[in-house]
């Protein structure tokens, strides 16, 4: 217990010391024409499959205002797993430069690296957004391999590739269109411990209607390649294919909101065609100023393991989490949680209970 104690003041302490330099940095600029704001957090489980070690993870965004248009985005990211023998990851999560133009149709165009332009669950990514402790864990769990020749993808990653995305939107409907150079089903970020898929165009479109004030519904495209030629190993040396589309619906009304999305990935290689398909609904109340209840249930249907053999059975991934939190004060955060979790070729369910303390502080 003295050791795990020992991990979370360290932990908190790497929080406060990333927070304090920026913000010292900062004030050789003008004021109002730079915002930043930081999120620390620690959280701790228990329970079956778990490590006894906290994760940890630092969340800096800052926007320089260029000019009344024009702003750029950079937005660090530091995180340290549970898992045994981790240490600090640093990545830069976004670096672009946008533009926007208000408006009854507003315009807004991003360029560099950006926010993966397909899928509802990335906007929950900071832990002061998100409802429950744990991220959506759909887009961090990868599939397990299904092509012996083809390097291993997720259904949907929680991305920042290199790209361009376009915006317009009225009061009423919103449409989007982009090009990324990673697929959405391969995780890029930069400085990525993991190291980052060769670059390959792939094309993003989507929309959405607001029905009524608080209802939202939409939906996403993607199609390119999923593997380049150089990083497949069969003989023939041709890129895999990715078509991709998602549903996604968002409706807040007096205290609570509640947002779900469903996703379809279609991985071509040869003449053969591997399926998954990913979903999840959550929802969040808030019963007074301080506390707030939330739960996710997300799952995760995958193609059959490759060394399955023939008429191997398709896996499935599921995952549902309960949570209670209470807003200590206007900067900490503090939650608990209960999960019950069943990866793809567990026979029993884990059962696990976590505690969460969430830091989050508007600078300017």
């Amino acid at each position: 217990m003295r050791r795990r104690l020992g991990n979370i003041c360290a932990a908190m302490a790497v929080t406060a010391a990333l927070a304090g330099p920026g913000a010292v940095a900062a004030y050789a600029q003008s004021l109002s024409r730079v915002s930043l704001d930081s999120v620390g957090a620690v959280d701790l489980f228990g329970g079956e499959g778990t490590t006894g070690n906290p994760d940890a993870s630092v969340d800096i965004s800052s926007v320089f205002r260029l000019s009344d248009s024009l702003s750029l985005h950079v937005r660090p990211w530091f995180f340290k797993s549970s898992s045994n023998g981790s240490t600090w990851s640093k990545e830069l999560y976004e670096a672009a430069v946008e533009y926007e133009r208000p408006g009854p149709v507003s315009l807004r165009v991003e360029g560099g690296y950006i926010t993966s332009p397909i899928g509802l669950g990335i906007l929950d990514m900071r832990a002061d957004t998100n409802p429950t402790i744990q991220p959506h864990l759909s887009y961090f769990v990868p599939l397990l391999p299904f092509e012996r020749t083809a390097p291993g993808v997720g259904p949907i990653t929680n991305s920042y590739p290199l790209g361009v995305n376009v915006t317009t939107s009225t009061a009423h409907w919103d449409l989007r269109g982009a090009v990324v150079n990673a697929a959405p089903t391969r995780r890029y970020a930069v400085n990525n411990a993991r190291g980052n898929p060769d670059a390959t165009p792939v094309a993003i479109g989507g929309g959405g209607i607001t029905l009524i004030p608080g209802l939202r519904i939409g939906t996403s495209f993607a199609a390119g390649h999923y593997a380049t030629a150089d990083e497949v190993s069969d003989p023939a040396k041709a890129p895999r294919q990715l078509t991709m589309w998602t549903a996604e619906g968002e409706y807040a009304f007096g205290y609570t909101k509640i947002a779900a999305e469903f996703t379809r990935e279609m991985f071509s290689h040869g003449n053969a065609t591997d399926r998954s398909s990913t979903w999840f609904v959550q929802g969040m109340h808030t019963l007074s100023p301080r506390w707030f209840v939330a739960g996710r249930h997300e799952a995760i249907s995958a193609p059959p393991m490759v060394f399955g053999g023939p008429g191997a059975p398709r896996l499935a991934f599921r995952t549902s989490e309960g949570t209670a939190g209470y807003r200590l004060t206007r900067d900490l955060t503090l939650r608990a949680s209960v999960v019950a979790a069943r990866f793809y070729t567990a026979t029993t369910t884990d059962n696990r209970v976590g505690v969460q303390i969430v830091w989050a502080r508007r600078w300017w």
